[in-house]
């Protein structure tokens, strides 16, 4: 089955299968896919990302933006159920098949501090 690959260190990317996808149209749909993406083990309250997204606006407009932002993800995505959503909160599936570099990144910069801790821990004697 093909992955989705979210590259967000640098440059965006999304890929599905080899093939390069469309970005989301705007900076803050992008930044929206991005938090998502790195929170989708927990539903996110939409009135908490309209806040977070955009608290410059009035309530009503910044959950309409929020809506907005959403259908420009949706639309970049290879699958309908990716972002799952109802009138309360916003989730990146949990159970799809998602490699991200920052994941990646992360899990290399864990390995290398056990390796150090276990070759200090040689080094002690212990």
């Amino acid at each position: 089955m093909p992955m989705l690959r979210l590259y967000f260190l640098g440059t965006l990317d999304i890929r599905y299968d080899g093939q390069q996808l469309p970005k989301p149209a705007t900076l803050k749909s992008q930044s929206l896919l991005a938090y998502v993406a790195l929170n989708r083990e927990h539903p996110q309250p939409r009135d908490r990302l309209a806040d977070l997204f955009w608290g410059d606006r009035p309530e009503a407009k910044a959950r309409a933006s929020l809506s907005t932002a959403l259908w420009h993800i949706r639309r970049c995505l290879p699958e309908e159920g990716l972002i799952l959503s109802d009138p309360h909160m916003v989730q990146f599936d949990p159970q799809s098949d998602l490699w991200l570099d920052v994941d990646e990144f992360e899990d290399r910069v864990s390995a290398t501090k056990r390796l150090r801790w276990l070759s200090a821990e040689v080094r002690i004697g212990r």
